[in-house]
């Protein structure tokens, strides 16, 4: 079916991803929402998903079959606490939007 004409009669499950390893332990999970007739998928991606030091990883989970409409960059340049409440903040405001 059709993502559109899905929505209109589906429930509507985002999931959010930020790393490999827990993309890894949700992805049957979401293969299984993805294949629902009566579930919708809404894929976020953020963290090291989106970075190339950590390897663009978002490419897999596309590689995989599963379209991610929805990215929130969080900016991963620093592990210090203010590099760490920076992160936060950027994650808070993308998801806010």
């Amino acid at each position: 079916m059709h993502q559109a004409a899905k929505s209109a009669l589906c429930r509507k499950i985002c999931v959010v991803s930020g790393t490999r390893a827990d993309y890894g332990i949700l992805k049957e999970t979401l293969q299984k929402i993805k294949a629902s007739a009566s579930l919708e998928l809404q894929l976020v991606a953020t963290g090291s998903h989106l970075s190339e030091t950590h390897g663009s990883t978002i490419n897999e989970i596309k590689q995989d079959g599963f379209e991610v409409p929805y990215n929130v960059e969080i900016g991963l340049n620093c592990d210090s606490p203010e590099g760490i409440s920076s992160s936060m903040a950027k994650a808070q405001a993308g998801f806010s939007s």
